[in-house]
């Protein structure tokens, strides 16, 4: 059995800031059989309510800021905070792959808008950020495989996926499991 970790909303009932889902049928015919999920939400994990005000990036698609859309809180450093304390507890489940949802600010792995601010009213936003969380997992496991939902949209996607989680299950048991670069 492979342990894979997974954004939640994917696998589990409303928990996305608008009280839904996000249910991948494909992936849930996994859970138990080949797949061992052990889901995350970092804005529930954090303390944030179902339903919430969306968020979206904005800043230096690099260093970006977690922001709310209609009351402009920042809530940067709540999810960086949770996330930095997730990493040890990720560490004890050996986990070998991660599935991240698509598009999130805090989950998204590459697809990630990202609001720029510029001189002016004109705002611009850019597509290629990456979620807060999804930064610090690929940080602290940069060889573990990793993908977005949207990437897993075939039968033989997903297959190509847990061949590669499968080989770096049994090449990080061999080597003796350490993640980290």
């Amino acid at each position: 059995m492979l342990s894979v970790g997974i954004s939640a909303c994917l696998v589990a009932d409303q928990l996305r800031y608008d009280g839904r889902d996000k249910k991948n049928p494909s992936l849930l015919a996994l859970s138990g059989c080949r797949v061992n999920y052990v889901p995350f939400c970092p804005e529930v994990g954090c303390g944030m309510s179902v339903p919430r005000e969306p968020m979206q990036l904005e800043g230096d698609p690099q260093e970006p800021r977690l922001i709310t859309v209609t009351t402009r809180q920042d809530k940067t450093d709540l999810i960086k905070i949770w996330s930095k304390k997730q990493i040890s507890g990720l560490e004890q489940k050996n986990l070998s792959g991660f599935i991240f949802k698509n598009r999130s600010p805090s989950c998204g792995l590459s697809k990630v808008p990202v609001t720029i601010s510029s001189s002016g009213p004109a705002r611009s936003r850019v597509v290629g950020g990456i979620g807060l969380f999804a930064m610090e997992v690929k940080k602290h496991f940069p060889q573990m495989p990793m993908v977005e939902e949207d990437d897993l949209s075939s039968y033989a996607a997903i297959d190509n996926f847990l061949e590669m989680v499968r080989v770096f299950r049994d090449l990080s048991s061999v080597n003796g499991r350490d993640d980290s670069a």
